[in-house]
């Protein structure tokens, strides 16, 4: 998220959001991925990646009022490589 803020402008998430949700929604019989969404307002953060080294976490930041989307992979060492931005 420090990454998203820091580089996307107006539209992000400020840093004193508190989430409010957090579900694990892996998909079933698949033991190589992991998944969460976190929800403050209207703010929704998927992350997924591989439970084998070395790990990278695809992400997905959305907001469905704003339109706002980004997505972008993190490694394991906190490197952020964007994929898609708005």
């Amino acid at each position: 998220m420090v990454y998203v803020i820091n580089h996307c402008g107006e539209r992000v998430p400020t840093p004193r959001l508190t989430w409010l949700e957090e579900e694990d929604i892996t998909p079933e019989g698949l033991a190589v991925h992991v998944a969460y969404w976190y929800t403050p307002g209207h703010w929704l953060v998927t992350i997924c990646g591989a439970r084998r080294e070395p790990a990278v976490y695809r992400v997905l930041v959305a907001n469905e009022i704003t339109e706002f989307q980004w997505e972008g992979e993190i490694d394991a060492a906190g490197q952020a490589t964007e994929t898609a931005a708005p």
